[in-house]
């Protein structure tokens, strides 16, 4: 289909300024002075919608650390440790006159939650079991690490969120030996002889995930407090590019139990019109057009905007930096990776939002879809649906140039879960609505 730019650019302006209201049939809306325009809207185009079980979630290089259980009243309880890797804070680990450790403690600043924080969290830490540390690999959030389950320290807490909130946890006096022992060796030697630490929620008691930071502002560090010549301080910093997520979700005796192997998915007239996306766990929404065709029925169209309004249910726990992310699929209805990587991608946008990403508005998350609509109607590009879910790391510089602010909810470094109306939900409906003009030939 051949579409005139200058004519599309002038009848978007000027369809713009005067539309306000989207009507259910194809409707021409006439300039003040009388003269047909020819815009259309229609927000009746056939979609379905699914929640759908992604085949997997990369957390390894995450800069949030999670820990703690929250059970959701529709997707089942979501439980979630953190593993991660300590590294010398600059160069070798060089004390003069060293003569033994004090003690050593975690800090850990947190600043996200999902779930219950009136009631008190317990958090244990642990030692990994690793011949070596945690290598430089994708892990998944369904990869567990070995540990040893005696904890190396423990600490019960009810979370406050002020701005300098930390969690403060004395480790084991062993472990405080532990470390003190690479005193004067190279890193090299401690990172072959110290694996790494698990920290693990409380499953029996906790109702709250937490997220810790572990890089950025009040970065998590461990103090070791030793004696030399006067007493004296290291600290241990995390390393950002050795942090992993083990997420697990337990959909059993819910609607989504049939959630079990890649790509398995409820369609949401089993669900009473709902659908969901879960971060961290690999549930997302999946939307198809089956008829976009049918737009064409009576003749060439432009297409002017389109745009995908998604509604979230009551219930959600949102605020106005929560965002939604629409990722490409592939041919056989799975979500496209980025070429040699494990991270989703997402379609492309038009000159307006190059983004597609969708901010939290008016109970609400709309997406522009200009292009992709206009070039599946063009055959620049299959029909093969879209996936909806939390943005991931790759999309964040994307995410903070087209908006201004950080992503408030992060695909894998988060099990923040969002309900939102699928296709045929009875008051809020998901819809793809699109303004177009008829184009004829001479």
């Amino acid at each position: 289909m051949n579409l005139s730019v200058k004519r599309i650019a002038l009848l978007f302006s000027v369809a713009s300024a005067i539309l306000t209201t989207a009507c259910d049939d194809p409707k021409e809306i006439g300039l003040p002075q009388g003269q047909p325009l020819g815009v259309f809207v229609n927000e009746n185009i056939p979609l379905t919608t699914s929640t759908v079980l992604a085949d997997s979630v990369v957390t390894f290089n995450s800069t949030q650390m999670l820990a703690g259980r929250y059970a959701n009243p529709r997707l089942g309880p979501v439980t979630a440790n953190a593993y991660f890797r300590a590294r010398y804070n600059g160069g070798d680990f060089a004390a003069e006159n060293a003569t033994r450790a004090d003690k050593a403690e975690l800090l850990l600043p947190y600043s996200y939650f999902y779930g219950d924080t009136t009631v008190p969290y317990r958090v244990t830490l642990h030692l990994l079991q690793l011949k070596d540390s945690i290598q430089n690999r994708g892990y998944l959030s369904s990869e567990a690490i070995p540990y040893d389950p005696a904890p190396v320290g423990e600490a019960t807490f009810t979370p406050t969120f002020s701005r300098r909130d930390t969690l403060k946890m004395t480790l084991s006096d062993e472990t405080a030996q532990q470390l003190f022992s690479f005193v004067n060796r190279p890193e090299t030697d401690f990172r072959t002889g110290f694996a790494g630490f698990a920290l693990v929620g409380e499953y029996a008691t906790n109702r709250v995930v937490l997220g810790y930071r572990a890089t950025g502002e009040g970065f998590g560090r461990i103090r070791l407090s030793y004696q030399a010549a006067t007493a004296q301080a290291y600290d241990f910093l995390l390393y950002e590019n050795r942090v992993v997520n083990h997420i697990r979700g337990d959909r059993s005796g819910t609607a989504f139990d049939s959630l079990k192997s890649p790509y398995s998915a409820v369609p949401s007239a089993q669900t009473n019109g709902e659908t969901y996306v879960q971060g961290g766990t690999g549930i997302m929404t999946r939307l198809e057009f089956p008829d976009l065709s049918s737009l064409e029925q009576q003749g060439k169209i432009a297409i002017n905007k389109a745009e995908l309004v998604v509604t979230a249910l009551p219930g959600n726990v949102l605020s106005g930096r929560s965002q939604l992310m629409l990722y490409d699929a592939t041919g056989d209805g799975k979500l496209l990776r980025l070429d040699g990587e494990n991270t989703p991608q997402f379609i492309l946008g038009d000159i307006f939002t190059p983004v597609p990403l969708a901010l939290y508005a008016n109970q609400a998350f709309t997406f522009n879809v200009t292009r992709y609509v206009a070039d599946v109607l063009q055959n620049k590009r299959r029909n093969n649906g879209l996936y909806l879910s939390l943005p991931s790391p790759n999309s964040r510089q994307a995410v903070l140039n087209r908006v201004g602010v950080a992503a408030d909810l992060s695909l894998e470094e988060s099990v923040s879960t969002i309900a939102l109306g699928g296709s045929n939900h009875p008051t809020a409906p998901v819809k793809l609505r699109i303004y177009y003009t008829p184009v004829t030939t001479n």
